[in-house]
């Protein structure tokens, strides 16, 4: 092994142990959400560590297939790695944001996310392609980078990378609760894949539901004892929810960006806290 894959492989190993070690420690209360964080951290990070080790020394073709790389001379080949490792740096960054797009309200989040995906995969897609049906080198040289600027980028993608990562898992907060905080200027709601900050001057309408009826789940989480997401049902059409599923009475507010219905675990709970968001508007 030479000494520069060697020292993109000893870092990739560092970085992913120290993020695995934060996801436990952060998360730890939570599997699902440790398991999401090791995945997340755990596959893209070293991808990157790789593409950018390819892209700033040209070295690594044995590892991608697809080309004709015998018959391209070492110049050709290294060109061609380092074009085709661009794109997996750039792949593999949108990836990351993609992911995190798919947490953001239906449907807006789930065609923004599958599009950002799309394009991080295409990317990485075509320069392969290219090469693999013979797109023409010719003399083009290759460039060696900096190895500096090579570690440098590398720390700036694995910064970029971790933020997305570390947002998934906060918007994924799969503990079988609902918070709902009213604050002196806006009320926090936070269930598994909701958190909503909403200011009572942007609370156009609130009503107390004795008995309201979630429909259907279009995107959430379906626990024994919560129910939150994206639903829709007859009355508010699609909305958000973060509810306890024994607790049949809910609070509706409507913002402009549309209906947040949640609840406590009992209808005296959910009166009260009606009552205390009432009492700051």
């Amino acid at each position: 092994m030479d000494f520069a894959l060697r020292k993109a492989a000893v870092f990739t190993v560092a970085v992913t142990l120290l993020s695995v070690a934060a996801v436990v420690l952060l998360f730890r209360d939570s599997l699902l959400c440790i398991i999401l964080g090791v995945i997340s951290l755990g596959l893209c990070i070293p991808f990157a560590v790789f593409c950018i080790y390819g892209w700033s020394t040209g070295n690594g073709y044995r590892w991608i297939n697809g080309p004709d790389w015998i018959g391209m001379n070492e110049e050709q080949r290294r060109f061609a790695v380092s074009r085709i490792c661009l794109g997996g740096i750039l792949s593999s960054v949108l990836l990351c944001y993609g992911i995190l797009v798919f947490a953001i309200k239906w449907p807006y989040g789930f065609i923004a996310g599958f599009v950002i995906v799309g394009i991080a995969i295409a990317m990485l897609a075509i320069p392969v392609v290219r090469y693999s049906k013979g797109a023409k080198i010719g003399n083009a040289a290759f460039v060696p980078r900096d190895g500096q600027k090579a570690w440098l980028l590398a720390i700036a993608l694995t910064v970029l990378m971790a933020v997305p990562s570390v947002m998934i898992l906060d918007r994924m907060d799969f503990r079988e609760e609902v918070e709902v905080t009213a604050g002196e200027d806006s009320v926090a709601i936070k269930a598994p894949m909701v958190s909503e900050t909403v200011r009572y001057s942007d609370i156009t309408e609130i009503r107390m539901d004795a008995d309201f009826h979630h429909g259907t789940r279009i995107s959430g989480y379906g626990g024994s004892s919560i129910h939150s997401g994206t639903f829709r049902n007859s009355d508010l059409g699609t909305y958000t929810l973060a509810a306890y599923s024994s607790c049949d009475a809910c609070i509706v507010i409507h913002t402009s960006g549309g209906y947040i219905a949640f609840n406590r675990e009992t209808p005296e709970e959910t009166l009260s806290l009606y009552d205390l968001i009432r009492s700051h508007m």
